[in-house]
């Protein structure tokens, strides 16, 4: 990673995201952003969904530019999936992240109710 004004949350980064043992759902947001209040509620209906099978941290992207930047983050909202370090996932805007959240959650209804 790049040299960061927050060595604390590169710390965390690292260890939450980079290093975790199942999947991180990234959001990339900005206070002001509409589209990113938008995806807020299905976000934390993934968090619910998904429990202790993966993660979903929050960056406001005014907070953390150096991450922002690190990752190629230029517009929000954005959501990263990275799986075992490595974003294996981009997506741009609440739609496609909407769409993600419930692909995701109707697969894992599926699965606990099989």
């Amino acid at each position: 990673m790049s040299q960061s004004l927050h060595p604390l949350i590169d710390t965390f980064f690292e260890a939450n995201v980079l290093k975790a043992d199942g999947p991180v759902f990234v959001d990339f947001w900005e206070p002001r952003c509409r589209a990113c209040q938008a995806t807020r509620s299905d976000l934390d209906r993934l968090e619910r969904e998904l429990g202790e099978k993966a993660r979903v941290i929050s960056l406001n992207v005014n907070s953390y530019p150096d991450l922002a930047h690190t990752f190629g983050v230029s517009a929000v909202p954005t959501l990263l999936v990275f799986r075992e370090g490595s974003v294996t996932a981009r997506l741009q805007g609440a739609r496609k992240v909407a769409a993600l959240v419930d692909r995701v959650t109707e697969a894992v209804s599926r699965k606990q109710a099989a």
